[in-house]
């Protein structure tokens, strides 16, 4: 299976070649078939520092959102697997063979496993709950690195162009059609910088609130202000 890696970015100009560089690293076996970097910027303010050299990098530009870009990006993709990333989170080593012996299993989506890169103990809490939560709920967040078949992709209609949680509505609509949706036990990697930046407490604080409320209705637009 040939896997297509696409990335929404904004304001990532310090980080951008790093994870592009990871990324060619673990390409080691050809099994990536691009790397699709959209830029939520129309000036494209990232992918214009990027330095790093790849006949299989693609770049464009979208409306700024989540949503928008990767759905984008999932347009041009030609891999069979799509995997959705973001440029603050990095895979194991074995990620991408990992993710097609599971989907050769049956298997029609996941994600990885979820860890930051801080030692703090409540994030490694944190972390561990989140696992916890995710294998009971089959609702992987987005900085787990979902994956899926790109027939799925397309079948159900790709994101919703909401202003948040377009993965959670994703996985939802994807349990609501019947499909698989699995955790993978490797995990991947992402920055604790949103923690560190606005308080590790309030930071958590306010994602299990806009989750709470998200779940008792109110809508992603509202919960974006």
């Amino acid at each position: 299976m040939k896997v297509s890696i696409i990335t929404p970015v904004l304001n990532e100009e310090d980080n951008i070649d790093k994870f592009i560089e990871q990324l060619y690293s673990l390409d080691t076996s050809g099994i990536i078939s691009e790397v699709i970097v959209v830029d939520g910027d129309e000036e494209g303010s990232t992918i214009g520092t990027i330095s790093f050299e790849w006949e299989k990098l693609l770049t464009m530009v979208s409306p700024k959102g989540r949503a928008f870009q990767m759905n984008v990006g999932a347009g041009a993709a030609t891999g069979e697997v799509l995997l959705f990333l973001h440029a603050d989170t990095l895979i194991p080593v074995d990620g991408l063979a990992s993710i097609e012996a599971y989907l050769k299993k049956g298997i029609d989506c996941g994600a990885f496993s979820f860890s930051t890169d801080s030692k703090h103990l409540f994030l490694k809490l944190v972390s561990f709950f989140t696992n916890i939560r995710s294998r009971m709920t089959k609702v992987p967040y987005g900085d787990q690195g979902i994956f899926m078949k790109k027939s799925v992709f397309d079948e159900i209609g790709g994101y919703s162009e909401i202003p948040i949680l377009e993965d959670v509505d994703l996985m939802k609509r994807l349990k609501k059609r019947g499909y698989s949706i699995g955790i993978l036990s490797e995990k991947a990697v992402t920055s604790c910088r949103r923690w560190e930046k606005q308080g590790v407490y309030r930071t958590t604080f306010k994602h299990r609130w806009i989750m709470l409320r998200y779940y008792v209705g109110i809508k992603p637009q509202k919960l974006k202000r």
